[in-house]
């Protein structure tokens, strides 16, 4: 009795592993991009306006909470960016 040998390919796996790991760096990305245009857009008013914080820590034009509420912002959005992707 002979038994045939016969060669599996698991490529097929191995992308949807990949594929999963793209789609979690496109959200991570997205997240990074959303904050960085809150960050942009408040430089740009804060320019704009002449108005600067007083207690400004991070290179002397945020305080604490614009980074809190900008990182509060990207997470909301990007998860509904993510809930909305899922429909």
């Amino acid at each position: 009795m002979s038994l045939k040998q016969e060669n599996v390919d698991f490529s097929g796996v191995e992308k949807i592993k990949k594929l999963n790991m793209n789609s979690k760096l496109k959200i991570v990305l997205y997240g990074f991009g959303v904050f960085a245009v809150y960050i942009v857009f408040l430089i740009v008013l804060r320019l704009v306006s002449g108005n600067a914080p007083e207690d400004a820590e991070i290179f002397g034009m945020f305080s604490r909470n614009d980074f809190l509420l900008g990182l509060i912002v990207a997470v909301v959005l990007t998860f509904s960016y993510v809930r909305k992707k899922k429909m």
